[in-house]
């Protein structure tokens, strides 16, 4: 039986790419099986991890190839590539290990588009562990952006929190786009002015996890002049959930920790 014939809805496809991938939350697992209740073999493949299935799968040589619904093989790859780069990916034992004393997977009918799925986080992710591949950043955006996973918020005056101060550089215009679940986003700017020898700016990210004490830097980046740019979001550490990004001013090569004195622009998100 496909997965057409099974009919599970569409939501049902994107819980089990991210269950496949990256685990899902009580509240996410609960609504996966709610959506799956009228498909028992569903059910039962819910009962065995993944990773299960994955490891068996790719030993008898999964036909990788099967009925993926129309753009969800594409997803599963990037999601793959991105676990690769750092999305941490939450399993107990190592699919070798639980497959080799697990034989359910075998007695099961792993056709149809969840045993690929499960095969290709795995086919995907060891060729490129392997090779040293990752999605990209533009990949990992369009995939955050196509899932409504995308905030944004436009740069404003960064003044100084306690007196009101002006920052030191004004009329800085643009946005920054972020995702909490890729850990990545874009930042643009029209009108920052271009660096000055022995300094660069640098991006922190307030986590409201964490608080303004915890920053985390996002980016250390050059400016060739006021000209519109572009600059990639790669935090040091993991965020939780984005509050709000600001850019200061420090030496070349960028700083562990800031005294943001020298303040250019801030934005916070609306949540």
């Amino acid at each position: 039986m496909n997965a057409s014939e099974r009919n599970i809805p569409d939501r049902a496809h994107e819980l089990l790419a991210d269950r496949a991938c990256f685990g899902l939350s009580r509240e996410e697992e609960r609504e996966l099986r709610e959506l799956l209740a009228q498909c028992p073999e569903c059910l039962e493949w819910l009962e065995v991890s993944p990773h299960d299935l994955v490891a068996g799968e790719v030993a008898a040589g999964c036909p990788c190839e099967a009925s993926l619904p129309p753009g969800l093989r594409l997803e599963i790859e990037v999601q793959a590539r991105a676990w690769c780069r750092g999305v941490k990916l939450v399993r107990g034992e190592s699919p070798t290990e639980r497959a080799a004393s697990s034989t359910r997977w075998r007695a099961l009918a792993l056709t149809g588009w969840m045993a690929a799925a499960a095969c290709l986080v795995v086919a995907v992710g060891l060729v490129l562990r392997g090779g040293g591949g990752g999605a990209t950043h533009a990949e990992k955006m369009a995939l955050a952006t196509s899932r409504g996973e995308v905030v944004k918020a436009g740069w404003g005056p960064f003044n100084a929190l306690d007196s009101g101060e002006p920052p030191e550089i004004s009329g800085v215009s643009g946005e920054v786009a972020w995702s909490d679940k890729m850990q990545t986003g874009t930042m643009t700017f029209r009108g920052l002015p271009a660096c000055k020898s022995g300094e660069h700016y640098q991006l922190w990210i307030i986590d409201a996890e964490r608080g303004l004490s915890q920053r985390v830097s996002g980016a250390v980046f050059g400016c060739p002049g006021p000209a519109e740019i572009e600059v990639p979001i790669q935090p040091q550490l993991p965020i939780g959930k984005a509050a709000a990004f600001a850019v200061t001013i420090e030496r070349e090569g960028g700083v562990v920790v800031s005294d943001m004195k020298r303040r250019v622009v801030l934005a916070s998100l609306a949540r």
